[in-house]
């Protein structure tokens, strides 16, 4: 079974509508994290695979570490303002099979390289592979973005682990993902 967890708010309600039937079309499940709503968008009832959840917080981007299913063979970590292509779930789990171990994998990364200058303001530089670039190789980096991440149930960080990294959930997953030794692979692409 493969799923995607996903968070919104009600300002991303028009890219939601495009993005989800296109991902919903192509996964078993789709956890759908609904900060900031009231209610479920009557909307949503169209989708039989899409289950939505009111948090009792605002989670922000870390509502899409708000379910771990563990029944799950891989978990996708997507955002809700992106296009996906329609083949994207196919072609990303095929590729992602390949890997042996643990691993965390997607097409968006960054690689944390010592700063040029002793007196930058920070102490490194990142390297930013974007996802829309193309890439003819499967790649070791430091960090996956969780806007086109897969990895198992098994090397999901839990939800306590992941409070408290709002708008940097990225940075934190790199984190546990080093602490439990899993590796973070670029996946090739076309452009």
């Amino acid at each position: 079974m493969i799923v995607a967890n996903l968070a919104t708010y009600p300002a991303r309600a028009r890219q939601l509508r495009q993005s989800l039937p296109v991902i919903s079309a192509q996964v078993d499940r789709v956890n759908l994290v609904l900060n900031e709503h009231e209610s479920v968008p009557t909307w949503l009832r169209d989708f039989d695979n899409v289950y939505p959840h009111l948090p009792d917080e605002d989670y922000k981007d870390v509502g899409k570490f708000v379910f771990n299913p563990s029944e799950a063979d891989a978990i996708l970590l997507l955002d809700d303002d992106l296009n996906y292509p329609e083949d994207f779930v196919t072609t990303t789990t095929a590729r992602f099979e390949t890997l042996q171990g643990r691993v965390v994998a997607g097409y968006h990364s960054s690689n944390y390289l010592p700063a040029k200058e002793p007196d930058a303001p920070r102490p490194y530089t990142r390297n930013v592979k974007h996802f829309r670039t193309p890439q003819a190789r499967f790649l070791y980096t430091d960090q996956i973005a969780t806007n086109s991440a897969i990895l198992r149930p098994q090397d999901m960080p839990p939800l306590d682990y992941m409070q408290g990294s709002l708008k940097f959930v990225d940075v934190r997953l790199a984190k546990w993902s080093f602490e439990q030794g899993i590796a973070h692979v670029a996946l090739p692409r076309e452009k």
